[in-house]
């Protein structure tokens, strides 16, 4: 017969030498206490969500912290599949924005001071269930408080959300907190450190060019706008340019960054760019990020995933490597030698990127529609269920012939966006 852990276990030896009728008598009431004692587990979201809901009409602190310990207790446990945990985050987050009030918002600060990384993924939930959410005896500037607060914490992950979110906020004076932020990160000099490079990142991506350089111009911009948001930033490679030499097709690039570069037979078909002659679109992206990792700091950390029908990482199995003068030269030369293979698998491409720790940004470049690992919908899907924790903003680039709203969409759901490199003649 089997046997559970526990008591039942210690007294093997004593089993062996009794009789069936012995053993069984000895170990009954341990096997039934034991199992007992066992947690009762849940094997979908509908059941693992029930009780959390349920909970949560209660109301009050204890309610919205005994349902954010459960949900740290769904993604430690990995009792879900990632599709089934990222459903469970959905559903939660949901329900959390239609209760916002003054009790949630003391229990996710409160959360602020935790350090251990189980904790996580309450933070994160809890952080998004203020973006642009205000009410019951909540306001705005309890909501920007809270995410200036978080930009402090000592976990990089936090503060990028927080940064992120104040972004999502959508509202004029989740721009300011940042400008002030950048302003202290600059006072600091911490201006070439994480945290300012984020704030820039987002800056960009809410207000385009008028975020082009340090916090006392921005705010400059920002005002002459009347402090209002853009419905669509300008985000021309021109206008972005004049970063230095660190910048992929007139991005400046994040600290910890990933370059997935489509090397598909498609790559050596000629384009011509704009101000230049015709060229073979993979010596063009070779240039391109050759140039861009020449330019990076020691305080970068990088990888380049290359990807035709299968996807690849350029050295240390998926870690992000730091901007060493060795690691520059070798990542050079590496761009430079790309050759080209068959097939797109723009999937795969991102799921490996997705996996490498500390990554912020990904740069995504493509010439074709996805042909091998899954169509945009799997994509889409898969991006999402893998980056709902992460908060890795995608930025998209693509020639004529790549799935423009397949790289429109990837921008747009994760804090990006997407440029067109070059323009399809007109017919």
């Amino acid at each position: 017969m089997g046997f559970i852990p526990g008591e039942a276990f210690d007294i093997r030896r004593e089993v062996d030498e009794l009789n069936f009728k012995r053993a069984l008598r000895i170990c009954f009431p341990s096997v039934f206490l034991g199992l007992l004692a066992l947690p009762v587990f849940s094997d979908s979201p509908d059941e693992i969500l029930s009780p959390m809901l349920d909970r949560l009409d209660k109301g009050g602190a204890s309610a919205y912290s005994y349902v954010l310990r459960q949900y740290n207790r769904v993604e430690s446990g990995k009792r879900l599949d990632v599709f089934e945990r990222y459903e469970v985050h959905q559903r939660l987050l949901k329900a959390l924005r239609a209760r916002v009030d003054k009790d949630l918002l003391a229990v996710v600060r409160g959360l602020v001071k935790k350090k251990q990384a189980s904790v996580f993924p309450s933070q994160v939930v809890g952080l998004k269930a203020f973006a642009g959410a205000a009410g019951g005896g909540v306001g705005r500037a309890d909501v920007v408080k809270l995410y200036s607060d978080y930009t402090r914490s000592k976990e990089r992950g936090l503060q990028t959300w927080s940064v992120r979110l104040l972004v999502d906020s959508g509202w004029p004076e989740g721009i300011d907190a940042l400008i002030v932020r950048l302003r202290e990160e600059e006072d600091a000099g911490r201006h070439l450190e994480d945290l300012a490079s984020v704030i820039q990142s987002e800056l960009y991506r809410a207000l385009g060019a008028a975020a082009i350089g340090d916090a006392g111009a921005v705010k400059k911009r920002w005002e002459n706008m009347g402090r209002k948001l853009p419905d669509k930033p300008n985000y021309a490679p021109d206008a972005a340019s004049g970063g230095g030499r660190t910048v992929f097709f007139g991005d400046r690039i994040a600290l910890r960054s990933i370059f997935c570069i489509d090397i598909s037979s498609s790559m050596k078909g000629q384009v011509k760019m704009p101000g230049k002659g015709n060229s073979p679109k993979v010596d063009i992206v070779k240039g391109e990020l050759a140039k861009a990792v020449g330019g990076l700091s020691r305080e970068s950390l990088f990888t380049i995933i290359p990807y035709d029908g299968t996807a690849t990482t350029w050295r240390g199995r998926g870690q992000l490597q730091p901007g060493t003068r060795t690691n520059v030269l070798a990542a050079e030369g590496f761009a430079r030698s790309l050759q080209t293979g068959s097939g797109t698998n723009i999937h795969d491409s991102l799921a490996l990127a997705l996996k490498v720790k500390g990554v912020e940004t990904i740069y995504l470049l493509s010439d074709g529609a996805p042909s091998r690992g899954g169509g945009p919908a799997e994509i889409k899907k898969r991006v999402a269920a893998m980056n709902y924790l992460l908060g890795v903003r995608v930025v998209t680039y693509g020639f004529t012939g790549s799935d423009e709203k397949l790289m429109k969409d990837l921008a747009g759901r994760n804090w990006g966006w997407y440029r067109a490199l070059n323009k399809s003649k007109k017919k």
